[in-house]
């Protein structure tokens, strides 16, 4: 791994998600740490055990390169965790990244506070407009709107 790079050791959220699961968001993070066995990064282990010289190792090929870590992706992950929650209504919510660096060990924990605010619910939907009389059954009733068409419930 490169002297200035650090290795992407693990993300967590925290934060008020009322109506949202936690593990739903992990499908929106772009940057993803390396798979642990039993709290143990084997795939990376066995990736570090191959030839440095060789590129076609079957060490290699088994094993997972290190995920280094990138900010840019981090950007990305906190603009498609806001558009997922815009998606279920929550407007106004804010996300707040918390980087922890341990120079010592050059590994990076990401931290993402959700703050997801009121939710907004549509409450009722009324089409105006010219409606195909044909369109209406003699059953069915249409009230007149102020746009001069008829209004469906």
């Amino acid at each position: 791994m490169p002297e200035d790079k650090y290795l992407l050791h693990d993300y967590a959220f925290k934060g008020e998600a009322k109506s949202i699961e936690k593990e739903e968001f992990s499908s929106y993070i772009k940057q993803k740490p390396n798979k642990k066995i039993l709290f143990f990064k084997f795939h990376l282990w066995l990736y570090n055990l191959s030839s440095k010289k060789r590129n076609d190792g079957w060490l290699k090929r088994i094993g997972e390169p290190p995920e280094i870590y990138d900010p840019a992706l981090v950007n990305a992950s906190e603009e498609r965790l806001k558009q997922y929650l815009s998606s279920k209504g929550y407007f106004r919510s804010s996300i707040d990244i918390e980087e922890k660096q341990n120079e010592r060990k050059r590994k990076t924990n990401i931290k993402y506070q959700i703050s997801t605010g009121d939710q907004y619910k549509i409450k009722k939907i009324n089409y105006c407009g010219n409606i195909d009389t044909h369109c209406i059954s003699p059953t069915s009733t249409a009230y007149s709107c102020s746009c001069g068409g008829q209004c469906l419930p």
